[in-house]
Formats: structure tokens, sequence, C-alpha cells
């Protein structure tokens, strides 16, 4: 049987570096992490400016906010995917052994 040359701690590596990069792209604490590094919260939209009592205002703060959305959705399924290839790692030798095993007469 052909082997597809991904081994057990490269599955756990790239997870882990998935995971990693999706926490390195937020600040802040709690559950969501906190406001993205790549969010406009020192712009002048945020911090008053000159743009204080005009419509435009209003729609850059909306802008803003969901770019930060569209942002955090992203790293969070940028997480959730190394997570995915953390859980697989852990059962890899078991799915590998029960791929195999029905093949096994094949080889010799």
């Amino acid at each position: 049987m052909a082997d597809i040359g991904v081994t057990q701690g490269e599955l756990r590596k790239a997870g882990n570096a998935l995971m990693d990069a999706a926490d390195g792209g937020k600040t802040g604490s709690g559950d969501t992490g906190g406001s993205s590094d790549l969010s406009g919260t020192n712009s002048a939209v945020s911090t008053g400016g000159s743009l204080d009592g005009f419509a435009i205002r209003g729609a850059l703060n909306t802008c803003e906010t969901q770019w930060e959305d569209a942002t955090d959705s992203m790293l969070a399924k940028i997480s959730l995917t190394g997570d995915k290839l953390v859980l697989a790692a852990d059962s890899y030798d078991e799915i590998e052994a029960d791929n195999t095993e029905p093949f096994r007469f094949l080889e010799g």
C-alpha cells in the first residue's frame, strides 16, 4: 500500500502552527480573543477624530465592525482547521492500521 508520506508528528505540528497563527492574529482576552490586530480600532473613526457629527462616522464604524467580524471569523476557521489536524494526528496510527489490515494479503 502506498504511503502518503504524512506522519503523526507532521500533522500535529501543522495543526499547532495553524492554531498559533490564528491566535497571533488577535489581541485582547476572553473567549473570543478580543479584537483583531487587523482591525482599525485606533483609527480616527474610533477615536473621534475630525469626523464627529457627520453621517460618515456611523458608516465607517459599521464598516470597521464588519471588517473585525470577518477577520475574527476567518481566524476562528483557521484555528478550527488546526484543531482538526491535531485530532487527526491523535488517531492517525489507529486509522492507518484499520485501513491497512484488510489489504495486507496483497503484500505478499
